[in-house]
């Protein structure tokens, strides 16, 4: 009940409510009240009765008004209280909530286009309407004092109480339950009768209704639990959940009218805004905000196990139906469209700034470029890519822009401002709305499972609910939001925690949009207009959060675990193969022990080749990856050599060829790692080692199956190009061969006394395409001798910088103006030096004869089918050949540095989210590049012939 009365003079708010309750109590008035509400045929004594339930209202509405006055900040809460505490115990909500639902039995009959001319004359003539009005807004300032009491300390009032007492009376009138059969039919009578040119409508007060009574039980569910009867309160939530049910269907009405109504001129829109269109739209996506914050409260409550079984089910089937997946991902587009405004605005500002440094001199420009980074740069290639795809969610917005409008109000007045000044409000928000999804998800997907008899009807029932969050349109909402948040988690230091807590939510709705489209529909790859129109974005979405993670764990290791959680991080791979190849089963999503699925994913590697090679780079590199991944990140990037390895444009694309080259350094480094990880591991396992450790244990069979992967793909490509005769084939297999040289003498280097065979194998391979390049013969060799003599350098071969080639200090170089080139792969880099590489390297042709010259260069086909999984060669024999074949790989690797990687052999170095992003020291003269300084030092005896060799031929590296 509500706190005892003080023994003092009566209030005026109290003698309103006083009266209000006498005069329900008169036998004329509850007369009046047992029969249907009179129309326009209305008698002189019902409209004096009318005038007088009217009065009442209107008069405690004042009196509560003047009661709360404008009192200071720290009393406020606790005058509400005692205010609502007094008109309560008179029976307000009981009595206003009663006339109520007298005047709304029968919608069509209220005379609401009357209400509003006369509301705009100042005329009030006493009808139904105009009682349903005034009661309305009765119980939105009941309502009111409610919420702002809850600040109250406990010795001011009992706020618990008071929501008790209000959801108790709100319950006896038949609100409650009457109120979902009410609300649609008072909306059509509303949109019917009343004129959107004028500034007020009574669709105010239809949903405002319903944010009273989600308010209250949202009240007395968090802080009156204990003083409610429990069957009040299941029959209360049930109740609102029927109400909220009928709240998205207004919409559609909502924007028939105004399309009906709207005029082809283009000075309609303009003024929209202050029409009753707008008001009402504005009140509608108020109510939205108000479901949906309540029915998050009540998922919370239920996973608990808060709730009855019976209320648990129709939660359930409300996050199940279609109407609620259409509130929340139009609340969701609302936010990602200001994130999105806001984002451009920045962008614009940023292109206008570095417009107006170009008119600047070369010296500032110089420290310009000084300034940015390897994050910043790659960030800025991250901007071109957000495309603004919530602009496709709009043909399910009720009324369009002018939803999108008026929603946008009522959320700035929610978070207390505009972005950015409001992002913390937009970040609750929106994690709000992600992790309502995710529940939508859950459900239904639960529900399929529990029901996967096709014989039953709920396993009917359950495949025929459409699952708009599984639309392609709902995922390139999500994509679009989770490279918005990355953008935020960069810009918004303040607010970086909360941007990555968020950035990890939407990536696990990103997976399971994925996991359940593929789980509920049985397709092989998610909608081919996604992969078609998104596939960029789905790229970039999935390497977000890893490239967050890696920074935040750059800036403070030990922040990064609270952060991200329990999420898993290194999905992304497996996200990938079931977005574009599918699995059979949802169970498969990431498990790297299923067979590959080739599916889509050649198409998008050879339409996005850069992008994908960044993103297996990104997960290859990070720290949460494990040695069972590996071999599913050698399949994906097998794609992606062939796309770019083969093909005119892709070798054209000379970005694309440095995000392989980057790509697969890193993967040869983090192959290098587990492998000798596991050497450590040798004879250590017992019988309950864990999957990880037996994993980790495997690595170097399985480093020898991801060498087939690529090595074969490679040779298989290296002969279909040579055998085109197009003018681009030298030029091909002259970077895939840098490429395999550099990938098997980094794999071998330190390791092989476990894997022999591949080390042999490797060359095998290797051989063909240098046999392609003419080498392995001798005339071959003597024609690169005279090759290099007439045509010593590259056509696009630029001028080397100034420097002492012998002196490796003087290479050691960190230059502003060469941080451009070390900052990412997605620039333009010059790999003119290896274009003629084959015809003007004498090391290469001098490595080949010595291979041959010592007898190993016996590797033929029928030498491995014959030996089976074992070395064709033995004893001595073998290490000779494992010998040699090392030098070789050493030989044609250092004559040939790469660049955008580090060409040091040994470098273990996988910071970053990129190999090229990880470089940052360079040769001086050759250009070649290094992650370090002490790279480059261990490395310049080495390097030292090749860049002697390129500075003699006027060649630079990159």
């Amino acid at each position: 009940m509500p706190p005892s009365r003080q023994h003092q003079q009566q209030s005026p708010a109290e003698d309103a409510a006083a009266s209000l309750h006498t005069l329900l109590q008169d036998p004329a008035v509850s007369q009046l009240l047992q029969h249907s509400p009179p129309g326009a045929t209305a008698t002189a004594e019902q409209r004096q009765l009318m005038a007088g339930c009217v009065e009442g209202v209107q008069d405690l509405n004042r009196e509560v008004r003047v009661a709360l006055g404008e009192p200071a900040a720290a009393t406020a809460a606790a005058v509400a209280g005692r205010v609502l505490g007094v008109v309560l115990r008179h029976q307000a909500a009981r009595n206003a909530a009663t006339l109520m639902v007298w005047a709304q039995q029968q919608p069509q009959q209220l005379q609401m286009g009357l209400l509003q001319q006369q509301t705009g004359a100042g005329l009030l003539t006493p009808t139904a309407a105009l009682v349903w009005a005034k009661c309305a807004d009765c119980l939105t300032k009941l309502s009111g004092v409610l919420t702002l009491s809850c600040d109250a300390p406990p010795e001011a009032c009992s706020v618990a109480a008071l929501a008790a007492a209000m959801l108790r009376q709100l319950h006896q009138s038949g609100l409650l339950s009457s109120m979902h059969a009410s609300l649609q039919p008072l909306v059509q009578t509303i949109v019917q009768q009343c004129d959107d040119s004028n500034r007020w409508s009574p669709a105010h007060q239809a949903f405002s209704t319903v944010h009273t009574l989600v308010a209250v039980i949202d009240s007395a569910c968090t802080r009156a639990r204990v003083l409610v009867p429990a069957e009040l309160l299941r029959t209360s939530i049930l109740a609102v959940l029927q109400v909220l049910q009928q709240v998205q269907g207004c919409g559609p009405v909502l924007a028939a009218a105004a399309t009906g109504r709207s005029l082809p001129s283009s000075s309609s829109s303009s003024s929209s805004s202050n029409s009753s269109s707008s008001q009402a739209y504005q009140a509608f996506a108020r109510a939205q905000c108000t479901a949906a914050g309540f029915v998050y409260n009540l998922a919370l409550d239920s996973e608990a196990g808060q709730h009855e079984q019976e209320v648990a089910v129709a939660l359930q089937q409300l996050l199940r139906d279609v109407s609620m997946q259409e509130l929340l991902l139009q609340q969701l587009t609302v936010n990602t469209m200001l994130m999105h405004r806001l984002h451009s605005q920045q962008q614009q500002q940023q292109q206008q700034k570095q417009c107006g440094s170009k008119q600047l001199g070369p010296s500032s420009k110089r420290n310009n470029r000084c300034s940015s980074s390897s994050s910043s740069s790659q960030h800025d290639q991250q901007q071109l890519q957000l495309l603004a795809f919530h602009q496709d969610m709009l043909l399910m917005l009720p009324g369009g822009q002018a939803y999108v409008d008026a929603a946008a109000a009522v959320a700035v007045k929610t978070w207390g401002g505009c972005l950015p000044e409001a992002l913390q409000g937009w970040l609750s928000d929106t994690i709000r709305h992600t992790n309502m999804l995710g529940f939508c998800l859950q459900r239904h997907v639960r529900h399929c499972t529990d029901h996967n008899t096709p014989a039953t009807a709920a396993a009917a029932a359950a495949a025929a609910v459409p699952l708009l969050v599984l639309s392609p349109a709902a995922v390139r909402l999500v994509l679009e939001l989770q490279l918005l948040l990355a953008d935020v988690a960069q810009r918004q230091q303040q607010h970086r925690p909360r941007a990555l807590q968020l950035l990890s939510h939407c990536n696990a709705l990103l997976f399971n949009q994925m996991k359940s489209f593929l789980a509920t529909t049985g397709s092989s790859c998610l909608p081919p207009e996604v992969l078609q129109q998104a596939g960029p974005q789905l790229l970039l979405a999935l390497a977000a959060p890893l490239q967050q993670l890696q920074l935040q764990i750059k800036r403070s290791p030990r922040a990064s675990d609270g952060v991200f959680g329990d999420a898993r991080m290194e999905q992304p791979l497996y996200a990938l193969r079931a977005a574009a190849a599918g699995f059979a089963s949802a169970d498969a999503f990431g498990d790297s022990a299923i067979p590959e699925p080739v599916g889509r994913l050649p198409d998008l590697a050879a339409a996005h080749p850069e992008a994908y090679c960044s993103l297996i780079d990104c997960c290859v590199r990070s720290p949460l990856l494990t040695a069972a991944d590996m071999l599913a990140a050698a399949q994906l990037l097998e794609h992606a050599a062939a796309a770019v390895l083969c093909s005119v444009e892709g070798m054209n694309n000379t970005a694309a060829v440095a995000s392989l080259a980057s790509a697969l350094t890193s993967l040869v480094k983090r192959a290098v790692q587990f492998t000798r990880e596991a050497v450590g591991l040798q004879g250590q396992l017992t019988a309950s080692a864990t999957r990880e450790q037996l994993a980790a244990a495997g690595i170097p069979a399985a480093v020898v199956r991801i060498n087939d992967v690529l090595l074969d793909a490679a040779a298989k490509h290296s002969c279909t190009v040579f055998t085109s005769s197009s003018s681009s084939s030298s030029t091909s297999m002259a970077v895939q061969l840098v490429v395999i040289t550099g990938v098997s003498f980094a794999c071998t280097e330190d390791v092989q006394q476990i894997w022999q065979r591949n080390i042999i194998l490797t060359v095998w391979k290797l051989w063909w395409t240098l046999a392609s390049l003419g080498l392995t013969r001798a005339d071959g060799q003597a024609a690169a001798a005279a090759a290099a003599a007439a045509c010593p350098a590259a056509g696009d071969a630029q001028q080397p910088c100034s420097g002492q080639s012998g002196d490796p200090a003087a290479s050691s170089s960190s230059h502003s103006n060469e941080a451009d080139m070390s900052s990412s792969s997605s620039q333009q880099v010059c790999w003119g030096y290896l274009l003629h590489l084959h015809q003007s390297n004498l090391e290469w042709a001098a490595a080949v004869k010595r291979f041959t010259d010592g007898g190993l260069d016996m590797l033929h086909a029928d030498c491995f089918e014959a030996a089976g999984s074992s070395s064709p060669f033995e004893g001595e024999r073998c290490g000779q050949v494992v010998e040699g074949s090392l030098d070789l790989c050493r030989a044609l690797a250092a004559a040939a540095p790469l660049p955008v990687v580090c060409n040091n052999p040994r470098c273990e170095n996988l910071c970053g989210g990129s190999e090229a992003a990880a470089v940052s020291s360079g040769c001086v003269t050759c250009h070649c590049r290094y992650c370090s300084a002490a790279c480059q030092q261990e490395d310049w005896r080495r390097h030292r012939r090749a860049c002697k060799r390129m500075a003699t031929a006027g060649q630079v590296c990159g």
